[in-house]
């Protein structure tokens, strides 16, 4: 007779994950991995216009990122607002779920 203990661990399940949406008014493509139920990567690519500024893109992504604009804008002695950007690389990876 066989039981489930016989059977030995299971094989976690991973799930791809393909997101597209928009950021602070501009597209972003995402790519994901969800592995054993949890989140264990994540990489995509926010494509930028020849006017974005990484000032404009911390403000248009709200409140949450106020702090951290005003420090990186500091760092750059005030100029994050001529920093002008292609595109920003967004990238996450957990050994844990």
């Amino acid at each position: 007779m066989s039981t489930t203990e016989d059977a030995g661990p299971a094989t976690p399940t991973t799930v791809e994950l393909e997101l597209e949406l928009r950021v602070g008014g501009r597209p972003l493509a995402l790519r994901g991995t969800l592995t054993g139920g949890g989140l264990t990567g994540l990489a995509g690519t926010l494509r930028g216009e020849k006017t974005d500024t990484l000032g404009g893109l911390l403000a248009g992504l709200g409140e949450a990122f106020a702090g951290p604009g005003a420090a990186l804008d500091a760092l750059g002695g005030g100029a994050l607002a001529a920093i002008h950007f292609e595109a920003v690389e967004l990238a996450y990876r957990s050994t844990a779920t």
